[in-house]
């Protein structure tokens, strides 16, 4: 019996040698921990207060493990401060992990500080907030150090938080959304690789458009973007990265890193899947990668747009659990629009803002922006009417209301018992920041309580509260904003009923580079705009339908080949002519020489509807479509981007000019499609309609003219006896 059990464990042991590693590592499925850092902030965080914070947020997707977890702060701080009344500390999710004096820091001045972080306090499958709390002080006495530019301390922006992970996160739909948008590794861009189609016709490109453009509108706080669209059934490991394959089904049958549907598909069902990235051949386990394939299909184009449309909506998506999804529904788009008043008096929850609470001792400030409705410029006596509340034992002496419009102080008001319940501070809005199409808006309160301890918290105590129905009145005006390249590309879709459409003009040849540049594209626009988009693709020799006139507008094309309507060209600042030549504007300050292996930019109200906006995107070669792309994927440049034209050179130099501001040209009063609007708004006729009205009276003058002429020719009849 002995000799028999140590033959048995001989084998064993010779047959553990002979077997393949990737059979003992499926069995074991022992996937190695893999480490990670990433950046916590995009600029320094100055705390010049008594009492500071600053918070990173953090999406931890289910399934994932972290074995370790740590926080590294670059920290710089006043020679000045009171080492034994001084220090800051590490939070997470509102739970102490660890607080230091400034003196045992180990540094006069500046100093890094690792922090490790149990992982047993990260929330797996919901936001997690990382918060650094400072209380720092200079000067002795109850609150000394208020305003005391001596006071302070800085968190440097090469800050980190580095993970050790076991496994990252299930291969589970309701993951597929924060995998390409908000990966808690790659906190600042929305990540993709489009797999297409080997031919990619209208409606796939119009599919890719209108998925990047929900990424963007689902993720709007992200500054970089970094797409590949490639075309063709990818099986292998590049490119690198998490990849959505989008297109019809049969494509992708052969494909077996895909989860296909278990069941032939319906014509009418679209088709949603999701799988770890894996070698082919080989069997998927839900954490053998933390890289993952995600599915968009259907057998034809009303089913795939019925996948996207699903995937568009995150509330949705939130709720699958499983890995794969048969969509049999027609989602519609989740959004209210803008309900447009004649009087031109919105509430702040008309723009989405409900009761802001500023509470804390001394200053405590909120920022809004609002959109001017339509693109029309409110008319001169437009005004905010602020309604607030606060707290009663505030000192009224010392305690103040402040708002700034575009950054300038505007009007103040002291937060007194007369106010305390039912307080209101009216504010003109200033004439030049009418001509903005956002208005930006900051209400800075201080609260006052008078002598008190700053090292404590005075939140329920000392508090401002703005209300939601405080009012901001544009009057109704008849001045159409002129558009800009701010927040490029943006439309006016808050009134829009369903889903806002874009028509976007392309160059006959749709490689790599327009497919990429195209959706970098739709995601900027989904961001701008806060909404999914539908795209219709027009050739460079097609003509813009009635329907289509009627929408916002992009024509993207080289100087040689793009081909613009007349009406188009009639109101554009730069005009390519052909053979290098180009008709330009007097007085622009720009030259074809200027041009070359440039990108240029422009943008003005589109000659079909003026409260459209229509964008013109050319360039000199093929190559410097790359300018174009680079200036799409980096927040940084895109923000540079501002007046109604941007010439843009191969080192991403950007110059801007403003030739309607600059040559004292008012187009909204000129043009003669502003005037025929103005007398659609003040007739409630359509323009065929006074083009009918007028037509009907000349010929009833031409009449009424010959009849007078019979009258008069005819003269009065004779009387004789």
């Amino acid at each position: 019996m002995r000799k028999f059990i140590a033959f048995v464990l001989a084998l064993l042991y010779l047959g553990q040698l002979l077997l393949p590693g990737r059979v003992i590592a499926a069995v074991t499925n022992n996937t190695p921990a893999t480490s990670s850092t990433v950046v916590l902030f995009t600029e320094d965080q100055n705390f010049n207060l008594p009492t500071n914070s600053v918070s990173y947020w953090f999406n931890l997707p289910k399934g994932a493990d972290i074995a370790d977890c740590n926080v590294n702060l670059h920290i710089s701080f006043s020679t000045t401060l009171l080492a034994n009344h001084s220090n800051v500390s590490v939070l997470i999710n509102n739970s102490p992990v660890d607080t230091k004096w400034i003196n045992e820091l180990n540094a006069p001045k500046t100093t890094w500080w690792k922090v490790s972080i149990p992982p047993a306090m990260l929330k797996e499958n919901a936001l997690n907030e990382l918060k650094i709390e400072s209380k720092q002080r200079s000067i002795l006495g109850d609150c000394a150090d208020i305003d005391n530019s001596s006071n302070w301390m800085v968190i440097h922006k090469d800050s980190t938080m580095g993970f050790t992970i076991n496994e990252y996160a299930d291969a589970v739909l309701s993951n597929a959304l924060p995998i390409f948008g908000d990966n808690f590794l790659n906190k600042t861009a929305i990540s993709a690789n489009y797999i297409l189609p080997k031919t990619v016709n209208q409606d796939t490109l119009s599919s890719l458009l209108k998925l990047s453009s929900s990424l963007g509108r689902n993720y709007n706080d992200k500054a970089n973007l970094n797409y590949n669209v490639l075309s063709g059934n990818i099986t292998g490991n590049n490119p690198p990265g998490n990849r959505i394959f989008l297109g019809p089904l049969q494509e992708w049958s052969s494909n077996p890193q895909l989860t296909l549907p278990a069941h032939k598909l319906s014509a009418a069902d679209g088709f949603l899947s999701i799988r770890s990235q894996t070698t082919a051949g080989t069997t998927p386990t839900p954490h053998s990668s933390n890289l993952f394939n995600l599915l968009v299909t259907g057998d034809n184009q009303d089913s795939i747009t019925k996948a996207v449309d699903f995937l568009a909506r995150k509330p949705l998506m939130d709720q699958i659990k499983s890995n794969s999804l048969t969509v049999s529904s027609n989602t519609k788009l989740d959004r209210t629009p803008f309900e447009l008043k004649k009087d031109g008096l919105y509430k702040f929850s008309d723009f989405g803002y409900s009761s802001i609470n500023l509470a804390g001792a001394f200053h405590q400030k909120t920022y809004l922006t609002f959109v001017q409705p339509q693109g029309i410029q409110g008319a001169k006596g437009s005004y905010l009417n602020i309604k607030f509340n606060h707290s009663k034992i505030l000192v009224s002496d010392r305690s103040l209301m402040t708002v700034y419009i575009n950054g300038t102080a505007v009007n103040s008001a002291k937060l007194s018992a007369a106010n305390a319940e039912d307080g209101t501070l009216k504010v003109t809005i200033p004439d030049d920041a009418l001509t903005s199409p956002v208005i930006n808006v900051a209400i800075d309160c201080y609260n006052y309580l008078g002598v008190v301890d700053c090292s404590k918290n005075y939140d329920d105590t000392a508090w401002t509260v703005i209300n939601p129905d405080s009012e901001i009145c544009l009057l109704p005006g008849k001045t159409l904003l002129e558009p800009d390249l701010n927040s490029f590309p943006y439309f006016y879709t808050q009134e829009d009923v369903g889903t806002p459409q874009v028509a976007l003009s392309l160059p006959t040849s749709w490689n790599r580079s327009i497919l990429e540049t195209t959706s970098l594209l739709a995601s900027r626009a989904g961001q701008s705009s806060n909404t999914t988009m539908d795209w219709n693709i027009l050739g460079p020799n097609d003509s813009l339908t009635s329907n289509q006139k009627k929408m916002d507008i992009i024509y993207l094309g080289s100087y040689r080949t793009i081909n613009l309507p007349q009406a188009i060209k009639s109101n554009l600042f730069v005009t390519p002519t052909g053979n290098g030549t180009f008709s330009i504007k007097d007085g622009l300050g720009i030259e074809p020489e200027t041009l070359q292996n440039k990108l240029l930019v422009q943008v003005i109200r589109s000659p079909w509807d003026s409260a459209k906006r229509l964008y013109v995107i050319m360039y000199d070669n093929d190559k410097d479509l790359n300018i174009f792309k680079k200036i799409l994927s980096d927040g940084d440049l895109r923000a540079k981007m501002t007046g109604e034209i941007a010439v843009i050179d191969p080192d991403y130099e950007i110059h801007n000019f403003n030739y309607t501001k600059n040559n004292s040209v008012n187009n909204s009063d000129n043009r003669f499609i502003d005037r025929i609007q103005a007398l659609e708004d003040f007739t409630h006729l359509p323009w065929w309609g006074l083009l009918a009205l007028f037509i009907g009276l000349i010929f009833g003058l031409i009449a009424f003219g010959i009849y007078i002429y019979r009258v008069t020719k005819k003269g009065p009849k004779n009387n004789s006896n």
